[in-house]
């Protein structure tokens, strides 16, 4: 009985320790894909705002890196690189989306491959995550919801003006469409909410 009470009031403690050292090895695990670890600022980074899914969470966790790092343009401007490969070159298209190439080979080849593209090791590691978890096939809309938050960090905001050609006209009658052109033309542009931040 004696025993059964010294083992309960030591239980707490046990517990304590338990979650004090697995939390200390999930921070170790969960440091991610950045290189080294980051340096305590003063001041917290946030995502500018909420995303939501799988490709949410990788869209924001490379923007927290990014960051951090100081190089949003930098990653931006070599995840749309990466996306643009990959609408290019069928066989790079058809290499990320296979699932049936061993993990260690897509690991590898997309961290050569992006080694020698003089790519940083921010997004060098990245694509190494997403290719060691079987994500790269979500690259391109990884790469939007990220323009995204890059978008709301600069006080950007994305307009899209749909205007009609060669519709109906002032008068009702049904106007040719302009050869070589379609019905809908979609023009995107980005202005600054001039909130405080500095417009590019």
């Amino acid at each position: 009985m004696a025993a059964a009470r010294h083992l309960r009031s030591g239980l707490p403690l046990l517990r304590a320790h338990l979650a004090s050292s697995e939390s200390a090895a999930v921070a170790q695990i969960s440091r991610g894909f950045a290189s080294q670890p980051a340096k305590p600022t003063g001041k917290e980074i946030k995502v500018p705002e909420a995303l939501y899914g799988g490709t949410g969470n990788y869209a924001s966790a490379l923007f927290l890196t990014a960051a951090k790092a100081n190089s949003l343009d930098k990653i931006e401007s070599e995840i749309k690189t990466v996306v643009e490969a990959s609408k290019k070159s069928p066989l790079f298209s058809q290499f990320i989306k296979d699932l049936s190439v061993p993990k260690e080979t897509r690991v590898k080849a997309v961290t050569e491959i992006f080694a020698d593209a003089g790519f940083s090791d921010v997004t060098k590691n990245f694509l190494a995550v997403l290719a060691d978890n079987g994500r790269l096939k979500y690259i391109e809309r990884i790469a939007e919801r990220f323009v995204d938050l890059t978008m709301a960090h600069k006080g950007e905001v994305k307009v899209v003006v749909r205007t009609v050609i060669g519709g109906p006209g002032a008068s009702g009658r049904v106007l040719p469409p302009v050869t070589g052109r379609s019905w809908v033309r979609v023009v995107v542009f980005s202005h600054c909410t001039g909130e405080g931040k500095a417009c590019h």
